[in-house]
């Protein structure tokens, strides 16, 4: 997603949303923007912000670091309810 995208993928705001629509957004900006599927999982995860992420970490036990020793640290001790 180099400098001159089209369009903002902003964080997902429950409150203000449908999962449905941001979903929607959420594939209408990579198709705009011409982001690669082997990225799209890490860009949606960069833009769905910081309690988002703590919430699907924990529930998939996703790990988003590179570092093999910490591969199964996050979600060690995880609330979904700390991060609401």
């Amino acid at each position: 997603m180099a400098a001159g995208k089209i369009g903002v993928l902003d964080e997902f705001e429950s409150a203000t949303e449908a999962v449905t629509n941001y979903v929607e957004r959420v594939e209408m900006y990579f198709a705009a923007n011409d982001v690669a599927e082997a990225k799209q999982v890490v860009a949606f995860l960069s833009a769905v912000g910081k309690k988002n992420l703590i919430v699907v970490c924990c529930i998939t036990r996703f790990s988003f670091t590179r570092e093999p020793e910490r591969q199964n640290d996050i979600g060690v001790g995880c609330s979904v309810e700390k991060a609401m």
